[in-house]
């Protein structure tokens, strides 16, 4: 009796979905030999009839399908029942399940998720752009990259653009021979866009580099493969990322698909310039779409309703991130909001500086919270928050000594952040600061980092 089993894979579309569980499926299963039959587009009795003759005639034979239509599964399964052949579906039983929870009938169309809509013509777009601009190609127009991937050579640039691009991310690489080989438009402006460094341990690129030219039957470069040049590259390679404040990814061990999933950015829902820097700060990748929710309105309808200013925080959070999320389908969305409590009382950001100066005298010498929350929404729906607090204490001051303060701070910042900026100025005015500092600067990074992580 053989030991190798005979899968066929049955779709009544292009069969990617099945392949992709198949290969889940067999990684759970090591010293197992599979061979694999794959027949797509798989929508009539006699396809369905001719496929199960030629599995019946092998030994260890196993059906797998996602077929949508329930005629045509019903005489899959009852075939293979006579012909006693294994035969198992992907999509069916899930289908009727979530059918009874949504209380709604599927549409059983084949081939529903590959429809012809702005979001596959978007993917399309992505996907020519990221092969016009790989390894270098085009960088004229550089600056409208989604994603700028830049490293030594063998650091999987090209592959992980690629699948970045099937994503809907037009992506260009750069090969970094040395820092004098970057396009002259991404050193003048090295924030141009998202630009990541992807580098890799020396000795796991000695055997790329080896195993390249090898496929390509060259004779072997001695510089190339050469381990202490490599090292020298990977080496310098970093201290190009540093210089230009880029993140890095080391791939040594990391799947095409894995160091993907660390590119994919989360949009901030936010104009918050200090809010960007503390994501981009901690390595996480974002583009800026802000809410332009109205506060003030939003604010009056909630106090008075009585609501305490950490209810209104989170709900404010939750709707600058689904308004965005809602056009966003399937991206990450982070909303968040930070407001002042004052014993109870909502502390709101000032109009002006007579406002400003209203506030800081209600906040002079007295203990009061900064609470701020976060909200991450997909698909028009929160499926995360966090709220935390700071608690300050404001020195005494004279309203002339708040006056010169206020006289300090520039209007974006006055009107953007509060009365006050931690990272800035705005240290000065507290006896005793208790709390996180980037919860007071409007964003507790560090739980985003953990929920992200889990993601």
């Amino acid at each position: 009796m053989s030991n190798t089993y005979q899968i066929y894979l049955l779709s009544d579309s292009t069969g990617e979905t099945l392949d992709r569980i198949f290969l889940a499926l067999k990684a759970q299963f090591k010293n197992i030999e599979y061979k694999v039959h794959s027949y797509s587009f798989t929508r009539t009795e006699n396809q369905v009839l001719k496929i199960l003759d030629d599995a019946k005639k092998k030994e260890n034979s196993v059906i797998l399908y996602t077929i949508v239509d329930n005629n045509l599964a019903k005489y899959l399964a009852n075939v293979s029942d006579e012909k006693e052949i294994p035969c198992f579906g992907v999509l069916g039983n899930l289908i009727l399940n979530f059918s009874k929870i949504l209380n709604q009938k599927a549409s059983h169309e084949p081939s529903g998720q590959h429809a012809l809509n702005d979001e596959y013509y978007e993917r399309i777009e992505a996907i020519q752009f990221t092969m016009n601009h790989d390894d270098g190609n085009l960088v004229n127009d550089i600056e409208t990259s989604d994603i700028i991937l830049v490293g030594v050579s063998r650091t999987s640039k090209t592959p992980t653009s690629i699948y970045l691009a099937n994503k809907g991310f037009k992506t260009s690489n750069i090969p970094l021979v040395n820092e004098n080989s970057l396009p002259k438009k991404l050193k003048e402006n090295p924030q141009i866009t998202c630009v990541v460094g992807l580098s890799t341990e020396p000795e796991r690129l000695v055997d790329l580099r080896k195993n390249r030219m090898n496929s390509l039957k060259r004779t072997e470069n001695i510089k190339y493969t050469n381990i202490e040049n490599i090292k020298k590259e990977i080496e310098d390679a970093k201290k190009t990322f540093q210089k230009y404040k880029w993140p890095s990814i080391d791939v040594t061990r990391k799947s095409v698909e894995e160091t993907a999933a660390m590119l994919d950015k989360i949009i901030l829902a936010s104009k918050s310039k200090v809010r960007k820097e503390i994501l981009d700060q901690h390595k996480i990748l974002c583009e800026v779409k802000p809410s332009n929710v109205d506060e003030d309105v939003f604010k009056e309808t909630l106090i008075k309703e009585s609501a305490s200013p950490e209810i209104i925080s989170k709900n404010l959070a939750e709707l600058k991130a689904n308004k965005i999320s809602l056009n966003e389908r399937d991206r990450l969305v982070l909303g968040a909001d930070s407001v002042i409590d004052l014993n109870g009382e909502l502390i709101s950001k000032p109009e002006s500086r007579e406002k400003a100066l209203i506030i800081l005298k209600k906040l002079n010498g007295k203990k009061h919270n900064l609470i701020s929350s976060v909200c991450i929404s997909r698909n028009g729906s929160m499926i995360w928050n966090y709220t935390d607090k700071a608690e300050l204490t404001m020195k005494n001051f004279s309203e002339e000594d708040l006056k010169i303060y206020l006289s300090k701070i520039p209007d974006e910042a006055l009107y953007a952040y509060n009365v006050y900026q931690i990272e800035g100025e705005g240290r000065n005015l507290f006896l005793n600061i208790t709390g996180d500092e980037n919860t007071i600067m409007g964003l507790p990074v560090f739980k985003i980092k953990e929920y992200l992580r889990k993601y």
